[in-house]
């Protein structure tokens, strides 16, 4: 605790809140997202007893835990007088006395009419399903424990089967002729051979048309959900958090704009750490991991207490505000149980070292050094198959010991000073544009070679191939770090690319392995008003040791212990598998 109040007093000068404690004020009411505090916390099915109820809930917060995402469904409404709305009172209320976070998970599932969102139905008229949220918002109001709702779980954009949601397709069809007038030219660019509008049907996998495909699924989902929120959640709880549990897609995500939170649902405690830091760099929004798998019994994906720490720790340092692990009272398997039991001694040193974690996050996201992510890079790379540009340009990147972000597209024009890298691919003509109108003080490299086809894989104009040449550089992936960082003085150690093997799951393979890029021992710095903060990370399933990461004119603590950190023989940093460690450098 004294490491953690110094290290409080060095980062934040007074008036600043403090990230050690929860602020006074409502945090889901800052007019920052990023000074939200860090919780964690686990999915609640709430028992059919009162008594009960409270017995976990002091279960879960003995844990550590200071969070519950409470499950309902569509036929699960607290309703005024009935049993269950007695038990959700009695939670409520134990939570406003306990200092314990209460997100509603309402499950009004998108492309599910029994469950509030028909495509034909309820999506056509979300008005139809906010009587599935209408007794919540009641219930919820006026408790000072309810910080956020998520609608939908494991949902994502779709326009269905043709047959089965006519009158989607029907307006989809009338979409595409609206944007491409003559089916001719929607032929062009999707590459197809219709004869008619009417005859459009959903894309094969990786072709063009998956493009306007999703853009307008996109529109269609964002547009159902944020008339719930508009219209029975916000006139009630007013600015509270507001998801739905998906993807991490931030194209997604960006198109949500009533909501107010990045709600994912990872199904995997492997998830590639890149899609996380590409979803807390972009969409602006406070990130909350609503199902984490570290422990349950049937999708633990090899549960071990060391990767339960590496997960929460790098939930921390890439922006992630929040996380609910799946599920409470699933754990009782013996090998589960042991992670899980670990767990309060990770969230105790998680909490004692968040404020520096939150200043690596923030100094990452505000850096002016960025990756741009086209939507067609995005989706050539979603179907997480692994070993695409965004994966090894995560790791690349990281192996320059440098803050750096992801950039969207859509935000190119923002972009005002510093270096942008441009990864191999189609890129649209208005993006071409904006890369040739940026100002001289943004130094432009293409990875590999300059764009010269457009996103749907028709060729950019000689004269815009041009202009993009004359704006920039090409790089070889290779010469990525002594191109941006030729003198930052980081050991060689700190820069090894290498693969690491994660465990994932369809329902067609069951389990099964599959290789992940890393820079294997990583450096995350920022700086502070008398030297700076580091984490080090070992990204990999082995020991690593390397020298310590840091100069010999620095005074050096670790942030955990407030001591002077653990150096084997010759100032060399001993790295245990997916170990990360937290360190404070002052200058003498």
């Amino acid at each position: 605790m004294l490491a953690f109040a110094l290290i409080i007093a060095l980062l934040y000068p007074a008036p600043r809140p403090s990230f050690g404690k929860t602020p006074s004020h409502d945090p889901t009411k800052s007019s920052n997202p990023k000074f939200l505090p860090l919780r964690e916390g686990v999915v609640f099915f709430c028992p059919d007893n009162s008594d009960e109820a409270i017995k976990q809930l002091e279960q879960i917060q003995a844990q550590g835990f200071n969070l519950i995402e409470f499950a309902s469904w569509a036929w699960t409404l607290p309703k005024p007088g009935t049993p269950f709305q007695q038990r959700v009172s009695a939670v409520l209320n134990w939570c406003d006395h306990h200092d314990m976070a209460f997100f509603l998970m309402q499950n009004i599932q998108y492309n599910d009419e029994g469950e509030g969102g028909g495509l034909d139905d309820q999506v056509q008229n979300p008005q139809k399903s906010i009587p599935l949220i209408s007794d919540w918002a009641n219930a919820l109001h006026g408790h000072h424990c309810v910080k956020g709702v998520i609608l939908g779980n494991e949902v994502a954009p779709t326009l269905g089967d043709p047959k089965k949601s006519p009158i989607m397709w029907s307006q989809f069809r009338a979409w595409l002729r609206d944007r491409y007038g003559l089916v001719a030219n929607l032929n062009s660019h999707w590459g197809s051979d219709y004869a008619s509008f009417e005859d459009v049907s959903t894309p094969e996998s990786g072709s063009p048309g998956l493009l306007d495909y999703n853009r307008y699924a996109e529109l269609r989902f964002a547009g159902f959900y944020d008339a719930i929120v508009n219209k029975g959640l916000k006139p009630v709880l007013g600015n509270a958090l507001y998801g739905n549990k998906t993807n991490l897609d931030p194209f997604l995500h960006q198109a949500c704009r009533a909501m107010t939170m990045c709600c994912w649902d990872d199904l995997n405690s492997q998830y590639p750490m890149w899609r996380i830091k590409l979803a807390a760099d972009t969409t602006g929004k406070p990130l909350f991991n609503a199902e984490l798998h570290l422990y349950e019994d049937n999708y633990n994906y090899g549960a071990s207490i060391p990767h339960s720490r590496y997960r929460y720790f790098m939930s921390a340092l890439l922006g992630e505000h929040a996380t609910a692990s799946f599920a409470w009272g699933q754990w009782n398997k013996p090998e589960t149980r042991k992670v899980a039991n670990a767990t309060p001694h990770i969230l105790s040193d998680l909490k004692n070292t968040q404020a520096a974690s939150a200043l690596i996050a923030r100094a990452y996201q505000k850096s002016d050094l960025m990756v741009l992510v086209t939507r067609r890079v995005y989706e050539d790379e979603a179907d997480g198959k692994g070993g695409g540009v965004l994966e090894s340009l995560y790791a690349h990147m990281g192996a320059l010991g440098e803050p750096w972000r992801y950039l969207l597209e859509t935000d190119i024009r923002k972009a005002r000073k510093g270096t942008l890298i441009i990864p191999e691919g189609q890129i649209s003509q208005q993006d071409a544009q904006a890369i040739v109108n940026l100002p001289p003080s943004v130094r432009v490299y293409y990875l590999h070679a300059v764009p010269t086809e457009d996103e749907y894989g028709l060729p950019l104009s000689k004269d815009m191939i041009r202009s993009l040449q004359k704006s920039g550089r090409i790089l070889a992936i290779k010469h990525l770090i002594s191109a941006i960082a030729p003198n930052s003085g980081l050991p060689q150690d700190y820069r090894n690319i290498g693969d690491v093997s994660y465990l994932g799951w369809r329902p067609s393979r069951g389990f099964f392995g599959y290789p992940v890029s890393y820079c294997l021992a990583q450096v995350f710095r920022a700086r502070t008003r008398n030297g700076w903060v580091m984490a080090v990370v070992n990204n990999s399933d082995h020991d690593i040791t390397a020298p310590a990461p840091w100069s010999m004119n620095n005074k050096v603590m670790d942030i955990l212990t407030g001591g002077a950190p653990r150096i084997e023989r010759n100032r060399a940093l001993l790295m245990p598998p997916f170990s990360v460690q937290l360190f404070q450098g002052m200058r003498r």
